[in-house]
């Protein structure tokens, strides 16, 4: 489809400085070097002005005519440069021919000289044919190109093999249209995820507040009241409310990872202190099912830490342990430095992590059980929360089996000189 001449409008105020500059220069040039090279006398200076004069004003309109001629309606690429051949192989014709009849050359030197003339301004239109038609194919491929991505094949790439703007513009094109590609991408996965979001929000939203409204009708109906099951209804209520609010502050707490990344407090601190403070906290409070909690370390990993936020991960992989360790088994929490990077592992005794899920458990609410019952976990954003926390400090953060049985956590914090 031809593109609306509208909006690329003729570089006409362009055309008549160039043609200027280039006839004066030629002027100049000539005009010095009958001066200072062939030494002329004042008369035959003066005829040569007079005849520079008339040729170039005599080729200032052939090419302009030839200009307003190109540009007057759709011509190829290959038309103008052979056009332009054309009219420079022309001018040069007629000055020479003028000049040989100046010369009074018989007719046969003239023959001769015609010959010649025809010879090279065949050979010249040929280069120009040749150069217009890889110039015109490299057009070609973009245009085609561009119709691609225009009609939605954000695979197309263009293959311009010319060494030149046209190959620049080629790899501009690819990368624009790779660019535009990966973006596409994004956006899909993003919009994705925000379904996915909104799903599993709903759906832990959901689940509480209709087992709430369940006891509260059945309280304030009086279908319920007996003490002891008014006082489970009241106890099965609260830690309803506490996962809802565990909810929200996990939420509040991801939009804080995205939007407000400058929130974070990042001062030199020792890690290996933070963790086993974080650690020893663990231990005292976490007494259910008889798992005992192992801090292990060698010596300092100094670091630019926010540590609140790294008591964050290790809470929540610690409790990722927990809800996991079998009965009367033992998490271990290890502080080591690997080169310029500080290793922090949490692992476990438990039954491991599915292959499938190794890649995904990082991802918001996900879980790897299917079903979302919160007798297997939480709302699936303590692992993500942590993630995000690592990757602020310049971290990475990865889970894999342990071979002996169990699952191992791993993130990195750099280490600070």
């Amino acid at each position: 489809m031809a593109a609306d001449q509208s909006s690329f409008p003729l570089p006409k105020a362009r055309f008549a400085p160039q043609w200027l500059v280039g006839a004066l220069s030629a002027f100049a040039l000539v005009a010095s070097l009958a001066l200072l090279w062939l030494r002329v006398s004042r008369a035959e200076f003066q005829d040569l002005l007079a005849y520079l004069l008339l040729s170039a004003a005599l080729s200032i309109a052939a090419g302009y005519a030839a200009y307003r001629w190109a540009e007057s309606g759709r011509r190829s690429i290959r038309t103008k440069i052979l056009l332009a051949y054309g009219v420079g192989v022309g001018i040069v014709i007629v000055n020479i021919l003028v000049t040989a009849q100046l010369m009074f050359l018989s007719s046969h030197d003239l023959s001769l000289l015609i010959l010649l003339l025809v010879f090279g301004s065949v050979l010249s239109v040929s280069i120009g044919t040749s150069i217009a038609g890889r110039m015109t194919t490299a057009v070609r491929q973009l245009a085609e190109g561009a119709q691609r991505v225009s009609s939605g094949d954000l695979h197309t790439r263009v293959d311009v093999t010319t060494n030149d703007e046209l190959a620049e513009l080629a790899m501009s094109f690819n990368s624009m249209v790779q660019n535009v590609s990966e973006s596409e991408t994004r956006l899909r996965k993003a919009e994705e995820s925000r379904r996915d979001l909104i799903a599993a929000v709903s759906h832990d939203l959901r689940t509480p507040l209709t087992a709430i409204r369940a006891m509260l009708e059945a309280l304030s109906d009086g279908v319920v009241d007996d003490p002891a099951t008014v006082r489970r209804y009241h106890e099965t209520m609260r830690v309803q409310v506490s996962h809802l609010a565990q909810l929200i502050d996990d939420l509040f707490e991801l939009s804080q990872l995205d939007a407000a990344p400058e929130s974070f407090e990042l001062t030199p601190a020792d890690l290996t202190a933070a963790v086993r403070e974080s650690t020893e906290t663990l231990a005292m409070s976490t007494s259910a099912r008889n798992v005992a909690i192992r801090f292990h370390a060698d010596e300092p990993a100094p670091a630019q830490l926010d540590t609140l936020r790294i008591a964050r991960v290790i809470g929540n992989l610690v409790e990722n342990a927990v809800r996991h360790a079998p009965d009367d088994s033992q998490i271990d929490v290890t502080v080591r430095r690997n080169g310029d990077q500080a290793e922090v592992l949490v692992e476990d005794r438990g039954p491991g992590i599915a292959e499938d899920d190794l890649d995904r458990i990082f991802s918001r609410f996900y879980r790897g059980e299917k079903s979302r019952s919160r007798t297997h976990g939480g709302a699936g954003l303590g692992l993500a929360i942590a993630r995000g926390i690592v990757d602020h400090h310049g971290g990475a953060i990865w889970a894999e089996n342990r071979a002996s049985g169990g699952a191992r956590f791993i993130f990195t914090i750099p280490i600070a000189d």
